[in-house]
């Protein structure tokens, strides 16, 4: 019935929270945890280099740096599942943030 539990992260404790009853439901199911974490480039530390006068290598190498970071967030997160017995998947995706998700 399901394939995976997703989960999204945003690097904050209050969305960890949600790890264990995601493992749980997923160990119960035989399924993995599908971790996300989405880079939205207009929330990022990085969005005012979305002005109109910047060279968009800049903003293509800010966005890059961003998904290094949540990247090795996400498989810091999977290690620590593993560690527990749980297999889990990671996936860094951009756009808006409520419509990635959904997506």
């Amino acid at each position: 019935m399901y394939q995976r539990i997703v989960v999204a992260l945003d690097g904050s404790g209050v969305a960890e929270q949600a790890l264990g009853e995601a493992g749980e439901m997923a160990r119960r199911l035989g399924v993995p945890v599908h971790l996300l974490r989405v880079v939205d480039p207009y929330l990022t530390d990085h969005a005012s280099l979305t002005g109109m006068f910047v060279d968009e290598q800049a903003v293509e190498g800010a966005l890059h740096e961003e998904d290094e970071i949540a990247r090795r967030y996400l498989q810091s997160v999977a290690d620590r599942l593993g560690a527990e017995g749980r297999q889990a998947t990671i996936e860094v995706a951009r756009g808006p943030v409520h419509r990635t998700i959904v997506e």
